[in-house]
């Protein structure tokens, strides 16, 4: 049973307004909703897109995040319910001279206090494509403020992403694009999403590699301060990497991430945080979990 309604609902549009941004009329909208027929993969494309969500959440997908930057989404269903926009967290690690901001839902805001609480190492997930492993014991500083607050004296520098206005769906889609690039028979979007994808790389200059990090990248920050980068497309085994710290109830005491060419072990305690791509380890675990 797909959740198109629900989130439709929730975003407050009726069926002739999500209809009129899908470019599609009312009566296909309810035949989608009743699931007779399944709209295809570039309609839940374009429908995740219209209701600032992913494809695996519009599907009830149960190992894909249940966020949504609709800033209406204000109060969650359940644990596992649907998850608005509340606003930024502001993270300062140690050694670094500006925070990091994390667009998040109202769930992770509520969640920070108690995550807090034992001063251990918990991840959290964000707005903008990330899965952060944050390790409290070399955090300087963390912040929250709201979207409709001011910005953060002195430490206040986000880039367009960074926000959490833009949908998740946004990161799967670059992915595609990039994909009909290389094959253009491939049809993975509609050409209303198509368009919208070349405008925002137009608008933002956005290169292969630009895209690579928002989809596909790994940042380590030390408690010196330093940080190294890398994207999952240099390593092997991606499930190995992010199964251990999603699958267990407290995060493993090293990190192994393996290479073609060597292999790393990082002790958690050294770090102060890691971020990896979210909508990669929601595939991970769907992927794990279904085996």
């Amino acid at each position: 049973m797909n959740r198109i309604k629900d989130y439709r609902k929730q975003s407050r549009l009726t069926q002739k307004q999500l209809a009129d941004l899908m470019h599609t009329t009312q009566q296909t909208i309810g035949r989608w909703e009743n699931g007779n027929p399944e709209p295809s993969i570039a309609n839940l494309r374009d429908l995740a897109y219209a209701l600032r969500t992913t494809v695996g959440a519009l599907l009830g997908d149960p190992w894909t995040s249940n966020q949504s930057s609709n800033y209406h989404l204000m109060l969650k269903e359940d644990e596992n319910g649907m998850d608005g926009l509340w606003g930024n967290l502001g993270i300062l690690p140690s050694g670094r001279p500006k925070s990091i901001w994390y667009p998040i839902t109202v769930g992770t805001f509520e969640s920070i206090p108690s995550s807090l609480k034992h001063n251990e190492p918990f991840y959290f997930e964000t707005l903008n494509n990330k899965l952060v492993l944050v390790n409290p014991k070399h955090v300087k500083r963390f912040v929250t403020l709201d979207e409709a607050a001011d910005e953060f004296p002195d430490d206040w520098d986000l880039e367009w992403h960074e926000f959490g206005y833009e949908s998740l769906e946004i990161y799967d889609a670059l992915e595609a694009y990039q994909e009909e690039l290389m094959h253009p028979d491939s049809k993975m979007l509609s050409e209303h999403l198509r368009k919208t994808i070349e405008e925002l790389i137009a608008d933002h200059d956005l290169d292969e590699d630009d895209i690579l990090k928002l989809t596909s990248s790994i940042r380590i920050f030390f408690n010196d301060g330093k940080m190294e980068p890398y994207t999952l497309s240099a390593f092997d085994f991606i499930d190995d990497i992010l199964y251990p710290i999603l699958s267990a109830d407290e995060c493993p005491k090293t990190i192994t991430i393996d290479h073609d060419d060597f292999s790393m072990y990082i002790p958690t305690a050294s770090v102060s945080l890691i971020e990896f791509p979210l909508l990669k380890a929601n595939e991970v675990m769907k992927r794990l979990n279904s085996e």
